[in-house]
């Protein structure tokens, strides 16, 4: 299991894919928890 600071890392890391992968990528490292929250706060994953 990933601790929040790992998988705060992983979103970290995989930022700059998210631009090629539109945010699916981070569906394979981060929490669903994770991803909502993130999610808010990001007007490319609205929609």
């Amino acid at each position: 299991m990933l601790t929040e600071r790992k998988v705060i890392e992983k979103i970290l890391g995989v930022m700059e894919f998210r631009k090629i992968f539109g945010g699916m990528t981070l569906y394979s490292y981060a929490k669903p928890e994770t991803i909502f929250a993130f999610a808010r706060q990001s007007p490319a994953m609205n929609g």
